[in-house]
This record gives C-alpha cells, sequence and structure tokens, in this order.
C-alpha cells in the first residue's frame, strides 16, 4: 500500500516531468524547486499556498504555451503580476504566470486620442513615467503604483485615492485581448446589443450573447442587490451586462474577475492629461467622529481627493526617520485625524480660491484651533510641490506604516476597504469601533474618506486560535452593518479568499447562482484561479495562513542582537516576519531600494523575496538547515548590503543585518571560501600589503595572475584591484591643529588610510584650516591602524568585527567621555558605529561612541549651523555632480554633502539620482557578481557621469562608489574632503565666514 513517501516521490516525479516539458516549449523562467515556489506562495494578505509550479514567460506566446501546457497535465493557472493583492487573489496551489518581468511593455500609444495598449505586466508607474513626456497619465494611482501592474490592477477593478474625479479601473479600460481556458483568443470590448444577435461568424459571438442574455435576465435583481456606490468591486460586474444606453462593453466582465475567467494578454486604456497644478489642505480634527462627519460636507467642494490620516498612523510615522520632517512640518498640536483635501484645477488661482473656501468651510461647520477638542481644528494649507509629494508618499505607505508594529499582533485585511454612502460614514466608523471593543482589539483607520471607503484593519494576531474567532465574528456583524447601509463590503481590494464567501450575505443566493454561472461558461473545467469569486474556501480556513497550526520557529543563537523585535533567535524572527509582501522592494525609479532587483526583475532578488526565504527556512519549510544552505546563499548573492531597505522598507525589513546573520550561520558550518578570506582579514595584512606594493600589484598587469586568481578565489579577472601603495596615511603624529581649538576626532578607515590617502590629508587639513584640535586616535594595544570592523562582517566574522570594534570603542572613549565628536570619510565605515555596533555591544561605552560619530559632512554642517565653522573657500569650477553613498541615503546623511558643497562660492551642485553604484565594497570584484554589478551601476550612474560636462567635478565619497564610477567611465571621482581642500587653495583672504552661508546650506 502506498504511504507518505511513495505520495511524495510521485509528487516529485510529477513536477520534474512538467518543469522539463515546461523548460523544453517555454521562453522564459521555470521554476519548480522549494525556495523559488516559496517566494510564489504568499501575497500581501495573511494567506500562503505552495505553488506547484512557477513560470516568467517571455512573450504572450509563451504565456499561452503555458496554459496549454498546464492544461494538458491538469493543473490550475493563477496570473500573478506585482503580488500586492492583500486578499489572497495571486496564490494557489498550481502553476503561478507571473507576468511583471517580461510582459510590461507598451503596445502602442495614440497621444491625439488619449489612448495606449499596454502588456499586463507593466507597471503603473513605469507606465505614468513613459507617457510623461507626452503630457498624459493613467490616473487610477493606487498607493502600490511603484509596484502594481496593469493586469492585475485590472483583475482587481483597482480604484485610486483620487477616483472621486477619474473613476476605477472599470472607468478607464477600453477593451481587453485575453485567453479562455480552453486558448480561445478573444477581443473584449465595446458591443451593441443588437449586433450580438447578427449571425457572423465571429469568435466569442456565442460566449458574448449568453452573457447579455444573463445581463437582461437580471436587470432587476442586480438594480435590486448591488450597492448604489462607486467603490463596488466585489463578484462579477454583471451590472455591465444588463441594457442600458449604447453598447456593453464586454471588457467589464473581465475587470475585477481576478484572473477567474480568462488569461489576459493585452488592456487598452483611457490616458488623462496630467495635472499641472495642485494644492493640499490639511485639515485637522481633535474628534474622529468629527472627521468622519465632515467628509461629506468637504466634497461639495469638488476636490479630487480627501484622504483619512488616523492618529495611529501619525504616531507610527513620526518612528520613521523618512516620514518624521513631513509631519512635523504639517501635522499641528495632536488631532485624532487629518483630512487631506486635494485640489486639481487647470488653473492654480482656482485652486487657491479653493483653498480660502475650504478653511471657510471648516469655520462653518464650527472648526477652530482655539475650539475644544471635539470642535479643535483647521486647515494646514500646502501648496510647495515638494511637501505635497512627501505628504502623499506618506498617505499612500499608510498600510505599511501600520503594519510596522513591532509585535505579534498586525494589523489585519478582512474589513479593510467596505465601502458605505458619505452620510453614514461617521455612524459606520462609530460603531465598527465598538465591534472592535467589543472582541478586544483596537482598528487602525486611513485612506479614502471621499468615496466612503476606508482602509480598516484591527489589530489580531492569526496565530492564535482566540484571534482568528474574532476575526470571524468581526467579519459577520461588520458586513451586516455594511449591508445596513447599502454598502459595499468590497470597495477597492477585491475579493480573493477573504470576502468571496460572503457574496450571498451580501448579494443574495440568486446572484451568487449568476457568479457561478458565468464562471462554468468561460471556465467550465474550473482551470483558472479556482477558490476566487465564486466555490470559496472558508476564509478563516487556517491550513492556508501563512502562519498556520503548527507554524513555530526553532529557537536558535544569533550573532546579532534582535531583542526590539519578538520571537525566537531573540527576536530574529520578528525581524523576518515584519515583511509583510507589500512590494515596496519592487519599485523600479526612486530611492535606493532594491538595487538587485532592479537589475534581474527577479523575486528571489528582492527584499520581500529574501525575506519570504528567510521566514520559511527558519520554519522549516524548506528542510533542515535551509539557512545556511547553497540555495540560501544564492538567494542573498545578489544583496548588495546597500542598507536601503532599512530606511525605505516601510515595515523597517534590515536584509542586510539579516544577511550578516546568514553569512555568520554559514561561515560556522561551512568554513570560508578563500575570497571571503581575502576580504574579511583585510585589515589584519593591509600593512603588510602595503610594504610590498609593487609586488601586489602584479596581479593587474598580468592576464595570467588575473585569470589564476579568478579560479582560485572568485575575483573577476575583469577588473582592476584597488592599487596597493607604500605611502599609506602616516601623517606623523596624534595632534594637529591649535591648542585651543574645538576638539574633534578623525577617524582614519582602512579603506582611506591604505589605498586613497589624499582623502584624510586633505579631511585633516581642512579642519585643521577651520581651526580645529585634530585628534587621530592609536589603539590602546598594538600597532594595527583601528578599524570598524567592516569587512569581518561581510564574511560572516560577526566575532572578529567585535573585536575590531571593541578595539575602537576602547581607543574613542577617552574622547567621547569629554563629549568630542568622532568625525569619519568612509560611510560605510563610520556609519557602521552608529548601526552595527549597537547589535554587537548595548553597553554605555559603545552607545557613547555610536551616538558621536558622525560623517564629515554631518560634522561640518552642523559647526556652520551652529556659527562656529569658518573657511578660507574659494571657487573650484562651475558645477559639481554628486553620487551618494546608499548608507548615506539609508542613515539620512546625505543632505549634508549637498549642503557643504553649496558653500563653495560659484558652484552649482547636481545630485545624480542613483540607486546603488553596484561595486558595494566587495561585491563588484567577484567572478559571479560582477554582471550585477555593472547592470546596476548602468541603470542611472555611469550614464549620467558619461553625460556629464568635462569641466564638471564627480564627487563620491564611497571609496567602491568611486572605483566604479572610474572602472566604469574612465573618470575620477572625488571625496567631499578633497573638493573642500582644492577650494581652500582657492580661497581668499579674509576667510569667507561659512556661517554666513550656514541658512542657505
Amino acid at each position: 500500500m502506498a504511504g507518505p513517501a511513495s505520495d511524495s516521490m510521485k509528487a516529485t516525479e510529477a513536477s520534474s516531468t512538467l518543469a522539463a516539458r515546461l523548460a523544453k516549449n517555454v521562453a522564459g523562467d521555470v521554476m519548480f524547486d522549494s525556495f523559488n515556489r516559496g517566494r510564489y506562495a504568499t501575497d500581501a494578505s495573511f494567506y500562503q499556498v505552495m505553488p506547484f509550479g512557477v513560470v516568467a514567460p517571455r512573450t504572450v506566446d509563451d504565456a499561452l504555451r503555458t496554459l496549454a501546457i498546464a492544461r494538458d497535465d491538469g493543473r490550475i493557472v493563477t496570473p500573478r503580476g506585482g503580488g500586492t493583492s492583500q486578499c489572497g487573489q495571486t496564490v494557489n496551489s498550481g502553476i503561478v504566470v507571473d507576468v511583471s518581468k517580461y510582459l510590461n511593455k507598451i503596445i502602442s500609444l495614440d497621444v491625439e486620442s488619449r489612448t495606449c495598449t499596454v502588456e499586463p505586466g507593466i507597471v503603473l508607474d513605469d507606465l505614468n513615467r513613459q507617457l510623461k513626456r507626452h503630457g498624459l497619465w493613467f490616473p487610477v494611482d493606487v498607493s502600490t503604483a511603484s509596484r502594481a501592474t496593469i493586469g492585475g490592477m485590472a483583475g482587481n477593478n483597482s480604484c485610486g485615492g483620487r477616483s472621486l474625479r477619474y473613476g476605477t479601473m472599470r472607468d478607464n479600460t477600453i477593451s481587453m485581448d485575453a485567453a479562455l481556458a480552453d486558448g480561445t483568443m478573444l477581443h473584449f470590448g465595446a458591443l451593441r446589443r443588437d449586433r450580438a444577435w447578427l449571425n457572423a461568424d465571429e469568435p466569442g459571438r456565442d460566449l458574448f450573447r449568453d452573457l447579455l442574455a444573463l445581463g437582461e435576465r437580471e436587470a432587476a435583481e442586480v438594480a435590486e442587490r448591488f450597492p448604489k456606490v462607486q467603490r463596488r468591486v466585489g463578484g462579477y460586474n454583471l451590472d455591465a451586462l444588463v441594457p442600458g444606453h449604447g453598447a456593453n462593453n464586454m471588457a467589464h466582465i473581465l475587470v475585477g474577475s481576478e484572473g477567474t475567467l480568462a488569461f489576459t494578454t493585452k488592456v487598452e486604456l483611457k490616458l488623462w492629461p496630467l495635472i499641472r497644478n495642485k494644492v493640499f489642505g490639511v485639515c485637522h480634527f481633535g474628534s474622529f467622529y468629527e472627521a468622519m462627519d465632515a467628509a461629506q460636507h468637504l466634497v461639495t467642494l469638488k476636490p479630487i481627493a480627501v484622504e483619512l490620516v488616523d492618529s495611529t498612523m501619525i504616531a507610527l510615522g513620526r518612528d520613521i526617520a523618512m516620514f518624521r520632517p513631513t509631519i512635523e512640518a504639517v501635522v499641528r498640536g495632536e488631532p485624532e485625524a487629518l483630512l487631506v483635501v486635494e485640489f486639481a484645477e487647470e488653473d492654480q488661482a482656482d485652486n487657491l480660491r479653493k483653498l480660502k473656501e475650504l478653511g471657510a468651510l471648516m469655520g462653518d461647520l464650527g472648526f477652530g484651533w482655539d475650539r475644544d477638542k471635539r470642535k479643535w481644528g483647521g486647515v494646514v494649507d500646502v501648496v510647495e510641490p515638494a511637501m505635497q509629494a512627501a505628504i502623499s508618499d506618506f498617505r499612500t505607505s499608510g498600510l505599511n506604516i501600520m503594519m510596522s508594529m513591532k509585535q505579534e499582533g498586525k494589523p489585519v485585511s478582512f474589513v479593510e476597504d467596505c465601502a458605505v454612502p458619505l452620510k453614514h460614514l461617521a455612524e459606520y466608523t462609530d460603531r465598527l469601533n465598538r465591534i472592535f471593543e467589543k472582541h478586544g482589539t483596537r482598528p487602525t483607520m486611513y485612506a479614502h474618506a471621499s468615496e466612503g471607503c476606508l482602509h480598516v484593519r484591527p489589530v489580531l494576531n492569526l496565530r492564535l486560535e482566540k484571534d482568528v474567532n474574532a476575526m470571524r465574528a468581526i467579519a459577520e456583524e461588520a458586513f451586516a452593518m455594511v449591508r445596513e447601509f447599502k454598502g459595499s463590503h468590497s470597495g477597492e481590494h477585491g475579493d480573493g479568499l477573504v470576502r468571496s464567501e460572503f457574496h450571498e450575505q451580501m448579494f443574495g443566493a440568486r446572484i451568487v447562482r449568476d457568479f457561478e454561472e458565468i464562471k462554468h461558461r468561460f471556465d467550465p473545467d474550473n482551470t483558472l484561479n479556482p477558490g476566487k469569486i465564486v466555490h470559496p474556501p472558508k476564509m478563516d480556513d487556517r491550513s492556508l495562513f501563512r502562519y498556520p497550526p503548527g507554524y513555530a520557529v526553532r529557537d536558535c543563537k544569533t550573532a546579532l542582537d534582535w531583542s526590539s523585535y519578538p520571537g525566537a533567535g531573540g527576536g530574529f524572527q520578528g525581524a523576518i516576519e515584519m515583511c509583510n509582501n507589500n512590494g515596496a522592494c519592487r519599485k523600479l525609479e526612486g530611492g535606493v531600494m532594491c538595487p538587485s532587483y532592479r537589475a534581474t526583475r527577479n523575486e528571489k532578488d528582492v527584499t520581500r523575496g529574501r525575506a519570504n526565504t528567510l521566514r520559511l527556512a527558519i520554519s522549516g519549510q524548506l528542510g533542515p538547515d535551509a539557512l545556511s544552505s547553497d540555495e540560501m546563499m544564492d538567494t542573498l548573492k545578489l544583496c548588495v548590503s546597500c542598507k536601503a531597505c532599512r530606511r525605505e522598507c516601510p515595515t523597517g525589513v534590515d536584509m542586510a543585518k539579516m544577511k550578516i546573520e546568514v553569512l555568520a550561520a554559514r561561515a560556522a558550518k561551512h568554513g570560508l571560501s578563500l575570497r571571503d578570506r581575502l576580504v574579511g582579514y583585510l585589515p589584519h595584512y593591509a600593512g603588510m600589503a602595503s610594504k610590498f606594493a609593487p609586488l601586489m600589484n602584479l596581479r593587474n598587469k598580468s592576464k595570467l595572475l588575473r585569470w589564476a586568481l579568478e579560479k582560485a578565489a572568485g575575483i573577476s579577472a575583469k577588473r582592476d584591484l584597488p592599487a596597493w601603495r607604500s605611502d599609506t596615511f602616516a601623517p606623523g603624529g596624534t595632534v594637529f591643529g591649535p591648542e585651543t581649538g574645538p576638539e574633534v576626532v578623525l577617524f582614519a578607515d582602512t579603506f582611506n588610510g591604505t589605498y586613497e590617502r589624499e582623502n584624510l590629508d586633505a579631511a585633516l587639513r581642512v579642519l585643521v584650516a577651520g581651526g580645529y584640535r585634530v585628534h587621530l586616535p592609536k589603539p590602546v594595544e598594538g600597532h594595527r591602524p583601528l578599524c570598524c570592523g567592516r569587512t569581518f562582517l561581510s564574511a560572516g566574522l560577526v566575532d572578529h568585527a567585535r573585536a575590531e570594534l571593541d578595539r575602537l570603542v576602547a581607543a574613542m572613549t577617552p574622547f567621547v567621555e569629554r563629549g568630542v565628536p568622532i568625525v569619519g570619510l568612509e560611510p560605510s565605515c563610520l556609519l557602521t558605529l552608529r548601526d552595527e555596533l549597537l547589535s554587537l555591544r548595548s553597553d554605555d561605552a559603545a552607545k557613547a561612541v555610536s551616538a558621536h560619530a558622525l560623517l564629515f559632512e554631518e560634522f561640518l554642517v552642523r559647526e556652520a549651523s551652529n556659527g562656529r565653522l569658518k573657511l578660507p573657500l574659494g571657487p573650484i569650477g562651475p558645477k559639481a555632480m554628486v553620487h551618494g553613498h546608499c548608507h548615506q541615503k539609508s542613515f539620512g546623511a546625505f543632505q549634508p554633502v549637498e549642503k557643504i558643497l553649496r558653500l563653495i562660492p560659484g558652484l552649482e551642485v547636481q545630485t545624480i539620482e542613483t540607486s546603488c553604484c553596484g561595486m558595494a565594497g566587495a561585491f563588484g570584484y567577484g567572478a559571479d557578481t560582477y554582471d550585477a554589478s555593472i547592470a546596476m551601476a548602468e541603470a542611472s550612474l555611469l550614464p549620467a557621469v558619461r553625460s556629464a560636462p568635462a569641466d564638471a567635478l564627480i564627487v563620491a565619497d564611497g571609496t567602491s562608489c568611486r572605483h566604479q564610477i572610474k572602472d566604469g567611465t574612465g573618470r575620477g571621482a572625488l571625496h567631499v574632503a578633497q573638493i573642500l581642500a582644492l577650494s581652500l587653495d582657492r580661497g581668499h583672504r579674509p576667510l569667507i565666514d561659512a556661517n554666513a552661508h550656514a541658512e542657505t546650506a
């Protein structure tokens, strides 16, 4: 009799056979291993379903061949775009077809008629970037625009924050081409009812006739049962089939169908003129109820959006570095709620007039800054585009900000986007809060007040049976109340596994039978994404949860401190589980995160994919020792430890720190490679190597030695290594500058000290010229220069890194005890003192060193703003083009670079908008990572440098960044310290008072 082992063997054999068949017949990526399948087992919902396999087809024809092969093998198929669905729409047990990697092009664009046709995998932001040059955009501006695909938005009937003016996805979809489950290709577009009954031999005519007949038959029931709110995206759009004025658009039955009816191959869209002018009025309310009641009045001014931000979101945002300045700038006092009202008329004068009307209306409603709590409030006008963009970034990150709670309970999406008529919004939210209180939880609320569609998430821990039971009870009570108000239980995020089972409660049995009839007519064998909209499982079926019964993480000893998170491994589990799959790391432009994904477009190479793999590994779902496995190393191979996710991930997933933990586990189990040893131990042998610099540099001059080192250590023969030199940084003293000058420590890092001493010489000169007493500390014991341990961390040698930091802390402690700042040049080294040091030591001495650590530019700008900096700076050229180091950006330390350069007379400072340079320490020297390194650099940095004017200075503080720029363009880049030293050479007496420039700096 066959047992579990036999069944498993058969499943493995079937998987291998199907994978081989797909790989032979389909161009693209065919992924059937457990690590890749695991990365596609989740979306942004709380569900997890392991797919049988994953295919990323290169062309539409490849996608259709995938469907045919899956159909022949009896497998179900689920299409997937950005994987950001919040209701489980893109998880299933069959073949997941990822259209986002390759099927992402504009097929045609008609500027005059304002239409375009696109492939389903194009990302909304990418589409709008390409449309912008034509003065057009696609305005269904969902908060996930940086990763949401048009195919996914059509499948979901997405709405966006400005649907008050522009409508939903359905309102802006002209036509769609799609393949039925049996492979039939059809065009879905406008169709006059009388034409449907002509005896023409056209593809799909019988299907369209049946659909229109159903619409006519059920017209009265649809009119009775369908909610009369714009934000209704539940079920199939039967109202698109009923008789009315003009034609029926057959594409609209596909919009919102969640991939259950057909596989979309292209979408024709309606485009709109770009918004030229806009203003925000940030309305403050001391009472949440009053804010909700006011919404119905504010919309009478005809804004294009009214968005809610509640006090919970404000409080969480204050704790996130990238959002704190925005909140400080626009939030007055301690409001219970903000309503961000947006006006976007063609004439800015009209917008300003509407702002005044908004202030007057708030007064007419009884609100004032001097009133008591219930009626306390007013309007903060926001006219500056930069601040508007910052507010929009904060608002659209609402969900992820809410998910940044460092606890096992998280805001859960299941009654999240119910929509009710505006006149009922205040009562609805008040009663909903009482439901949450009754079940022992509290909610977060934000989003689309103008549409009566708030994103409401109660905080629950779905690992606990009692919280799962509370979720079911809350859903039933909330949906009953929505039905009472004649609203929609699904107002934006669709049905999926969460809400489909409630259709009968919301629409009635007859409408649900109609949904089933449509599904059967399109897909009689239930091949396409089953379990969504019709015949769904229970929403609280825990076997489908990301954290099902029995989910556990075995405790383990970790190398770093994770104590601010819950869970096993001293909190390592909780840190990994912070990833909610929102997919912000999949953005293709803006910020730094995630450079490896931008280079490869692979889910494996994005923060979300890595976090999912880590979660599956530590919970035993990828087999024993998965954390230190070859597959895990492949998952993390292209992570450049840029730390962008530490800042830009709204839930604060710190993949660079997690990678150190994995490297430590790997080193402990498997030891080190030769390359790891060469990189990790660099601080130990750098001094000796410098004494034999000519010999050490022979490798760069010999093709044979290049080849040999690549074979032996995996160091790419395509690159020159940094040149060793015998004249390393050795200034001949430990103290420089006037005895009475303010004290400062200059930290001479290994990279600048060994390879580019000119930067340290320049920094020392600038500091002395500024009148500072500069200390160059020596180690308490031994003669080897101080080091931050960065190279050891990159090899997983955490104990060695701790030893280096112990030496550094001991040497620095006498200075920080008397308040002397520690200034460093290399961002990755200096910022180690603000980051990893505190993960390795929690004592007061380490905290003091960390608190006193500043980058060179940070120190100078601080001194200038405090009236203490005077430097004789002179003009050095017309323009400086600046590339920021990833760690500078991660720690909010890049702006001082721009500020200090602007102290130089006549110098135009232009920031190059870049992600990671791609060199990233030793990453760019690896034979197996060289191509990815160059791809990252070519994304924006190298083209910008090549096109820079010949007389422009190229500025980059990072050692790796300068080497990448030199290798890729032939142009040299300078550290800011050298730029300032050049300016000193051309300065004039008397001294230029830098403090006079502090304000503009």
